[in-house]
């Protein structure tokens, strides 16, 4: 995968613990991430048992691409997703346990995702009682 030392100190580094990679614009971020998942699998942690996490669409679907060229098939399990999309999710499975309403608001022209979600807790006084 072509990693530098820092890099690969990353990719590597102990699978027993969630690993946090942060530097700025153009510093092989997705490609570490993308050797860090490679390295997981090949350890032998299910596909499904992994999530990387990021912040923009475009470095998400990047990465899927990179560890799909890298992996193959195997990398449809890994979940892979933006900061957005992540608590997104996770509302929308957990809103009952939480005792939460979910309302979804969409612009006329945005796509048909929500693109805001409001969120209010009955003994606030904020949602449905």
């Amino acid at each position: 995968m072509g990693l530098n030392e820092a890099q690969h100190a990353a990719a590597t580094a102990s699978i027993g613990q969630p690993l946090l990679i942060v530097a700025g614009p153009g510093s092989g971020k997705t490609k570490t991430m993308v050797g860090r998942v490679a390295y997981m699998l090949r350890e032998g942690v299910t596909a499904s048992r992994i999530l990387a996490v990021t912040f923009t669409k475009n470095a998400a679907e990047e990465m899927r691409s990179r560890l799909f060229a890298e992996i193959g098939h195997g990398a449809k399990a890994v979940q892979i997703a933006t900061f957005h999309a992540l608590a997104l999710q996770i509302c929308r499975q957990h809103a009952d346990t939480a005792g939460c309403v979910y309302t979804a608001i969409r612009a006329r022209s945005s796509p048909p995702e929500p693109c805001c979600a409001v969120w209010g807790v009955g003994h606030y006084g904020w949602g449905s009682t």
